[in-house]
């Protein structure tokens, strides 16, 4: 089996960890190829948009893939979630299955909860994600309410004060939702604090990377 994982921005952590859950699902044998084009993410969130030329080169990643021999291509960057969806048809017709990695939260989001808080530090990959999660609810015939939060003021942050400041700025929209949605994977190291901090559901990417591929 050869997965392909296509990255804007990473980290050792990350890498590992998807290596990892790559490997429980397809067996020790699983082949995992990265590609990368960290450009792709500066530029956007310089724009505030996903621009062409990104887009453009992102998809360039994704197709290369597919042409090297993967049996399956994970996209990492929330930002290019729209990208993703929009070459899932030719995917499809060339037999390679592309998922991004937030389309298993959102999943899993839609069928547990009527309606979620949205938490992001970027508006783009909130956007993003906030129609994942509205193909998931109607995939599933059920409405999901988003209430989307921005995290700010968290650029000094780490630890117990970042997950601190997190569950601050989700509060109001958390009192009347069933569950919370962490949009970006680097935002993964809280989930288990917010957990235990506001008794609620909460959806990471990392949890389900590659649940719709399975």
């Amino acid at each position: 089996m050869k997965v392909a994982i296509i990255y804007t921005a990473k980290t050792d952590e990350l890498e590992r960890g998807l290596a990892e859950k790559a490997a429980e699902l397809t067996g020790e044998d699983v082949e995992i190829r990265s590609y990368q084009d960290l450009s792709a993410l500066k530029e956007s969130a310089v724009d505030g948009y996903v621009s062409s030329a990104p887009a453009a080169r992102y998809a360039g990643l994704v197709m290369r893939a597919i042409a090297d021999g993967a049996d399956e291509v994970l996209s990492t960057c929330c930002f290019m979630g729209d990208v993703v969806r929009a070459l899932q048809p030719f995917a499809c017709y060339a037999g390679v299955p592309v998922a991004s990695i937030d389309e298993g939260m959102c999943r899993r989001a839609a069928s547990e909860c009527g309606s979620v808080a949205l938490l992001f530090t970027s508006p783009i990959a909130g956007a993003s994600v906030a129609r994942t999660l509205d193909a998931q609810g109607r995939i599933q015939r059920r409405g999901v309410k988003v209430r989307p939060v921005q995290a700010t003021e968290v650029a000094a942050l780490s630890g117990d004060a970042l997950v601190a400041r997190f569950a601050e700025c989700a509060a109001e929209a958390l009192a009347d939702s069933d569950g919370l949605v962490l949009a970006q994977p680097s935002m993964a190291g809280a989930a288990e604090r917010l957990r235990e901090l506001t008794g609620k559901r909460v959806y990471c990417a990392t949890d389900e990377p590659f649940a719709t591929l399975a």
